[in-house]
């Protein structure tokens, strides 16, 4: 196990030193691209945990730490001794990895499987060929894709209106994802999102512009390869 370092001020230096992304610490899944000068001031010591000076850490990890994934950009501050560096963006710094597990045991119609997430809101959630192709209840992938974009697009929108300095009362998401027959096999043809949004002082299409630019920049969207459509419903 890794003790946190004992001080209050640290000071790294990985001039010139690319920095692989495979070396970022697993939980957190922070690096950086190009190493630089950073300087992290007044840290809690419990943010600074990964050091090659520990016994129990490679020498291959003394160019980079991990911090608190909430507050590493905060806690970056680049310099280089009197010179300016450029600012470094998120995508610089992190590159973030979640993950889902499933099992399934038996044939495709006869069998059974169960899908859970890394945080444990899915543990061993049942699905199957009946709760998927036909009218059983329980969850699919489809379902799973649709609540991802549903809450991916929700999140991105707010982060459009809030680069306006908005703040929406409420924004109510659901996306549909629709699963055809095609002649190689089954696809995702579609995906349409609804979106009922109680914001104020905004007219309809200045909202429906912001809201289609948070539907094209949302990452799920960027991931979906089907048409997405969408359909709004604003309030004041």
């Amino acid at each position: 196990m890794v003790k946190p370092a004992s001080r209050q001020h640290v000071t790294w230096t990985g001039r010139h030193a690319p920095i692989p992304c495979e070396l970022r610490v697993q939980r957190y899944g922070i690096c950086t691209q190009h190493a630089q000068d950073f300087h992290i001031r007044n840290a809690p010591a419990r943010q600074a945990v990964a050091f090659a000076h520990h016994s129990s850490v490679t020498p291959a990890l003394s160019t980079f730490m991990t911090y608190d994934r909430y507050n590493a950009m905060s806690l970056l501050r680049p310099t280089s001794h009197g010179r300016s560096l450029p600012q470094q963006t998120e995508h610089d710094i992190m590159a973030i990895k979640k993950y889902g597990t499933a099992q399934w045991t038996g044939g495709l119609k006869d069998g059974k499987g169960n899908v859970s997430t890394e945080s444990g809101a899915l543990s061993k959630q049942p699905y199957g060929f009946n709760t998927r192709f036909e009218a059983t209840p329980g969850t699919n992938p489809e379902e799973l894709i649709g609540a991802a974009h549903a809450a991916c697009f929700a999140m991105a929108l707010s982060g459009v209106l809030g680069s306006k300095n908005i703040t929406a009362d409420l924004l109510e998401t659901k996306s549909t994802v629709t699963l055809e027959k095609k002649d190689d096999g089954f696809a995702v043809t579609a995906v349409h999102l609804d979106l009922h949004a109680t914001v104020q002082d905004i007219d309809f299409a200045a909202f429906s512009e912001l809201a289609n630019t948070a539907k094209a920049g949302c990452p799920i969207s960027k991931l979906l390869n089907a048409p997405i459509t969408l359909e709004i419903v604003l309030e004041q």
